[in-house]
């Protein structure tokens, strides 16, 4: 184990043990059929689909029964979408996502069936579908505006100052503050320094993450993982480990995510345009 994982909760560095493990032991793709040697053809780099070896997969992801039965039934259901409609079973496409998607009147339904595909397209070692499923899912998964008094850490006058502008909300911030010169403009309108603008304006970003929490995003701007473009490009592993450290070095009031919320928000974060210029 690791020196930084040792300040980590007992339940977070069990956590981070099975995700290191799977790391580990994961092996390359192998080809075969489902019980029975019936195979179902949505393929990615692996040539076929093993029910055996994708309940293994999601018990590796700590998934419990329920959630691997629904996910199976999810691909059968994607699977005969494409033969009633004619599609190519064997090579879906990201368009044959979309239109599958648009044949779903229940925004609950839809968004379960994406996440399920996104496990399956993950285990075929299909990257790209993988995405477009976690891409259409978010879709539907768009959550109210953080209001800016509800930042930690945010000094209330500036809350008050930026109102005063209209600018009351985490998207309104974003919008306001897309360029270096959107934010010299903001600064001399409102009298604010340039940094807290910056500083509001990144945490602001932050938000659009989907399920980040107003402590998350303070966590993640202090400990210098504070552009969204930032969260997309960084290691889930590396994500823990630096706000571990930070915590440790700063004692922080908050803990470090898990190794699922890291993996989750990293993904969540390549899903996002990047709407800041920095």
């Amino acid at each position: 184990m690791l020196d930084w994982t040792l300040d980590l909760p007992r339940h977070t560095r069990r956590l981070l043990v099975t995700a290191m493990d799977i790391r580990k032991h994961s092996r390359p793709a192998e080809v075969s059929g489902l019980g029975g040697g019936q195979a179902v053809a949505l393929t990615g780099p692996r040539s076929h689909f093993d029910e055996t070896e994708f309940r293994r997969f999601m018990k590796r992801n700590q998934k419990k029964d329920n959630i691997i039965k629904g996910s199976l039934q999810s691909i059968h259901v994607f699977e005969e979408f494409l033969k009633e409609s004619g599609r190519d079973s064997g090579t879906p496409s990201k368009h044959d996502l979309d239109a599958f998607a648009s044949t779903i009147g229940d925004v609950s339904r839809i968004k379960n069936l994406m996440h399920a595909l996104r496990y399956y397209y993950e285990f075929m070692q299909n990257k790209p579908m993988a995405d477009k499923s976690t891409e259409i899912r978010a879709r539907f998964l768009q959550k109210k505006a953080f209001k800016l008094k509800d930042l930690v850490g945010v000094k209330p006058i500036a809350v008050s100052r930026l109102a005063q502008y209209g600018i009351r909300d985490a998207n309104q911030m974003v919008k306001a503050g897309q360029t270096e010169s959107d934010r010299r403009r903001l600064q001399e309108e409102t009298g604010l320094p340039l940094e807290t603008i910056l500083e509001l304006v990144k945490m602001s970003d932050l938000t659009r993450i989907f399920g980040l929490k107003a402590i998350r995003a303070r966590l993640y701007h202090d400990s210098g993982v504070d552009t969204v473009d930032k969260m997309a490009r960084i290691d889930p592993l590396e994500l823990i480990r630096v706000t571990s450290e930070f915590i440790r070095r700063t004692r922080f009031q908050g803990i470090p995510p898990t190794p699922k919320e890291a993996q989750f928000t990293v993904r969540a974060a390549r899903d996002l345009p990047l709407l800041v210029e920095y």
